[in-house]
C-alpha cells in the first residue's frame, strides 16, 4: 500500500506544480467566478482541482503515516483520506472565494 501512497503523492504534486505554472489556463480566458464554485458537491468531486489536492496531500499523509509514524494499514488509509478530502474541500472553498473577489484578484472596497 505504500506504493499507492507514494504514487498518489507524486501524481498530485505534478498536477499541483503544473497548475501553479499555469498549465491549461489561457490568458484570453475570462474567469467570472462562476462554474466550479456554483456546482453541487457531487460534481465538485469530479474536478481536477479536487483530485489534485486529494492525491497530493492524501498520498503524502499516507506515506508519512506508514513510514514515519509506523501506523498500520486501516489507520493510514483513514488518515490519508481524511487529510486528502479536507485539503480538497479547503482548496475549493478558498479558490471559490478568491474567484468571487474579481478576475484580477484585486480587493475592492465595498463601502462605495
Amino acid at each position: 500500500m505504500l506504493f499507492v501512497y507514494v504514487s498518489s503523492a507524486i501524481v498530485g504534486l505534478v498536477l499541483l506544480i503544473a497548475s501553479m505554472q499555469g498549465a491549461g489556463h489561457g490568458h484570453a480566458v475570462v474567469h467570472d467566478g462562476e462554474g466550479e464554485a456554483d456546482c453541487s458537491p457531487m460534481l465538485a468531486l469530479l474536478s481536477v482541482r479536487a483530485w489534485t489536492y486529494l492525491l497530493a496531500f492524501g498520498g503524502a499523509t499516507g506515506a508519512a503515516l506508514r513510514t514515519l509514524g509506523r501506523q498500520g494499514e486501516p489507520w493510514s488509509a483513514i488518515g490519508a483520506l481524511t487529510v486528502g478530502f479536507s485539503a480538497a474541500l479547503m482548496a475549493m472553498v478558498f479558490i471559490a472565494k478568491a474567484s468571487r473577489a474579481g478576475a484580477s484578484g484585486t480587493v475592492h472596497d465595498r463601502t462605495s
